[in-house]
């Protein structure tokens, strides 16, 4: 199928995000490959992500394969999301975060912010290796500086017959990165000219000899590697190819039953009921994929208690996007009862870590994916994924809070250092939502209000009428 909507010319992005981990070497390679592309479709559909490439290359000592990722994303806000997803939500082993997963080693994450990026030919057909490489700095003025230099970078990076280029930077850390894309070097047979490929880009001249003198840029990382996968949304989104093997044959590309976004996505959603027998309960059912004529309103039974899970009597649950995508069968995993998150009382808890009658919000866990979710009268929770309210709140707005809330918690308070913004007035603990009028926006103010930041909100309001308002 044809890719669509990458064609050459500068790239708007203004974030990137980078990751290298090590997968074990007895991991077969078609495993591997049928991975990334079955859990590709519960990932690139993050907003604001245009692309990634997926890297390999071999460790030349223990023959683990290196992969991870190379992605551009529109905003700072839509790269934390997907690193909040990836790292508090996503789960492919059941209790298992995604970056938890044991046979991930040295894993290494940086967010960066984009100088510049620049597609100098069609991702199509020539995107074939990429390389990263990453430089300590030292100085101010990071920004200015590197956009100073990039016109000429980028100029360079189209005489050297580069497919792409990228100049990053990550003030906390103060790292500099760059990121460049080469086409295939033909050799004698496929296997050649994957090798000759990966040489030539490797031991080529680096686009570091035009970083600022002063800031004393020093390497701490560089690798060359194939691109195993490249990752489309924006083509999926125009009707066009979702992913693309580059290395094919070389590499295997996904089997059949992970060859194309439809195959990689489940044909109907998962039935996961308790026995027939029981008590029933009333719940809103996903017959088929497709539009509200494929939910039913209808009994199934109802869940039983279970050792460290809760049963909760759903008394609200908000609406999410992502239950669009579960309940149109564009979601890697789906229950029939959609609903990623609720509130409600406890109903049973055999545990005893919550009382019965406890008021509690709940969320993820598996919640409308794996599980039946919040659509129905009750649901049935990890623990961990369950939380007490202490709140006077009408059922109806409490409904609106756990998901919103958590979204904006995890972007607030403590994360890695690489996902923070650069803040030169950090001792006064200021804080800009933008925007101010959203439901994230205000749940950022209510997260933070007890601690008196100076805050600063931007409102967009072109639907009113009304300009920016503070």
């Amino acid at each position: 199928m044809q890719i669509l909507g990458y064609d050459a010319g500068p790239i708007g992005c203004r974030v990137a995000f980078t990751s290298d981990f090590a997968v074990p070497a007895d991991m077969p390679i078609q495993q591997l490959v049928n991975n990334v592309e079955n859990e590709r479709a519960s990932m690139d559909v993050r907003r604001g992500m245009r692309h990634k490439y997926v890297p390999l290359r071999f460790d030349p000592a223990t023959g683990a394969h290196l992969v991870g990722g190379r992605y551009l994303f529109d905003s700072w806000d839509d790269m934390v999301d997907y690193v909040r997803f990836t790292s508090s939500e996503l789960e492919f082993e059941p209790g298992v975060k995604f970056w938890d997963r044991p046979f991930f080693s040295g894993i290494d994450k940086h967010a960066w912010y984009v100088v510049g990026a620049h597609d100098f030919t069609p991702m199509a057909s020539t995107h074939y290796v990429n390389r990263l490489e990453r430089f300590a700095y030292t100085g101010a003025d990071i920004r200015g500086r590197l956009a100073a230099v990039w016109p000429t970078v980028s100029e360079a990076a189209a005489t050297q017959r580069l497919a792409s280029a990228w100049l990053l930077f990550q003030p906390d850390e103060h790292q500099i990165g760059i990121v460049t894309v080469a086409d295939r070097v033909e050799g004698s047979d496929d296997a050649e000219t994957a090798s000759r490929s990966l040489a030539a880009l490797e031991h080529s001249k680096s686009l570091a000899r035009f970083l600022p003198r002063e800031l004393a840029p020093e390497k701490v990382f560089d690798r060359a590697s194939l691109n195993l996968s490249l990752w489309l949304p924006r083509s999926r989104n125009a009707g066009g190819a979702t992913s693309a093997f580059p290395t094919f044959p070389v590499h295997p590309v996904p089997e059949a039953a992970a060859s194309s976004s439809q195959d990689s996505l489940p044909a109907a959603p998962a039935v996961v009921r308790e026995r027939p027998g029981g008590e029933r309960m009333r719940a809103i059912v996903l017959e088929k994929f497709g539009g509200l004529d494929s939910v039913v309103y209808t009994d199934i039974p109802k869940p039983l208690p279970k050792h460290g899970e809760v049963v909760i009597q759903v008394r609200g649950f908000g609406l999410n996007h992502a239950e669009l995508h579960m309940r149109r069968g564009e979601w890697a995993e789906a229950a029939e009862v959609s609903g990623i998150e609720c509130v409600g009382v406890v109903a049973s808890c055999p545990g005893g870590e919550f009382p019965v009658g406890a008021k509690v919000a709940a969320l993820m866990g598996g919640l409308g994916r794996t599980i039946n979710g919040s659509y129905a009268e009750y649901t049935r929770v990890r623990t961990a994924n369950v939380a007490s309210i202490d709140s006077e709140l009408p059922w109806s707005q409490l409904a609106a809070l756990p998901e919103t809330f958590a979204t904006a918690w995890t972007c607030l308070f403590p994360q890695p250092q690489s996902l923070r913004r650069a803040n030169p007035r950090r001792t006064r603990r200021d804080l800009v939502v933008r925007p101010g009028r959203s439901q994230d926006g205000g749940c950022r103010w209510c997260a933070r209000h007890s601690d008196r930041p100076q805050l600063c909100t931007f409102c967009h309001a072109r639907a009113t009428g009304r300009g920016p308002g503070v």
